[in-house]
């Protein structure tokens, strides 16, 4: 009986953290094409930044080799930034995938374009 009481309560821990668990949502790209950098950033609110975090984000451009990133803690409670450099040129589709360290992950892709030309202000 009593073995029976503590893994009800083990069952209920477990099934208490993973209410509480989130994928990472509202990714955000950029490329900055003179430095060769993207500009990760996404939403992903946490009260342990040591235990429920972004582990790991993966960068794939164009189906090549991956550049695979993991961490051991988020840069801040509510969000993941990352700066990648990467070489693209136009055309070029960037995807990324960053995987929380709880439950779920959030998938985004970024097309290199071509400059627009900026308009001069009268």
């Amino acid at each position: 009986m009593k073995k029976m009481m503590i893994l009800m309560v083990l069952f209920l821990f477990a099934g208490v953290s993973l209410v509480f668990a989130h994928p990472p949502k509202d990714m955000q790209l950029s490329y900055d094409k003179e430095k060769g950098i993207l500009h990760i950033e996404m939403s992903h609110v946490t009260n342990n930044v040591l235990k429920h975090n972004i582990r790991q984000i993966e960068v794939i451009k164009n189906a090549e080799e991956p550049i695979l990133l993991h961490y051991v803690k988020q840069t801040t409670p509510q969000k993941q930034i990352e700066d990648v450099e990467i070489k693209a040129v136009v055309g070029d589709v960037i995807s990324v995938d960053a995987v929380c360290s709880v439950a779920g992950s959030e998938k985004q892709s970024i097309t290199i374009e071509e400059e627009k030309p900026k308009e001069e202000v009268k």
